[in-house]
Formats: structure tokens, sequence, C-alpha cells
């Protein structure tokens, strides 16, 4: 049928409204094909977002894990020290 609407030989036939229908179909395609070329740029652009937390996350654990170290260290030296000193 949308074969038979395309061609020029139709339009004698359907006329106007053949035109509009037809110009409502592309339209249609053109406001498609936009809209999936766009959610594949958001995907993307999601995607980089989440890679990028992840690895500040890592960072932020990896951060934490060093200051705890550091904090569990002192405090063992300061209880040996307190220790030696009774």
């Amino acid at each position: 049928m949308i074969e038979e609407i395309s061609s020029a030989a139709a339009w004698g036939r359907f006329g106007l409204a053949g035109l509009v229908i037809a110009a409502l179909f592309a339209q249609m395609r053109s406001f498609i094909s936009a809209i999936k070329t766009k959610d594949t740029e958001h995907k993307e652009f999601i995607s980089h977002i989440l890679d990028e937390d992840r690895n500040e996350r890592q960072l932020d654990r990896k951060e934490h894990r060093e200051t705890t170290n550091k904090l569990s260290d002192a405090i063992n030296d300061l209880t040996i020290e307190l220790k030696s000193r009774n």
C-alpha cells in the first residue's frame, strides 16, 4: 500500500489526501529516527556518568581505607606507649 502511495502514478488517484498522508508518514519516520538517535546519545551520556561515579566511589573507598589505617596505627602506637609508661 505504501509503495503504491509513494509512486508518481498514484498521486493522480489519491490527490491531495494522498499527499497529506504520505507527508505525515514521512514526518513520522523522520521523528522516530531523530528520537532513536537522541536516545542512543543519552544512553552513552548516562553510561559515561555512571562510569565516572563508579571510579569516584572506588577512589573514595581507597582514601577512606588509608585514613582508617593511619588512625588505627596511631591508636596502636598510643596504646603501646601508654602501656610502656605503666
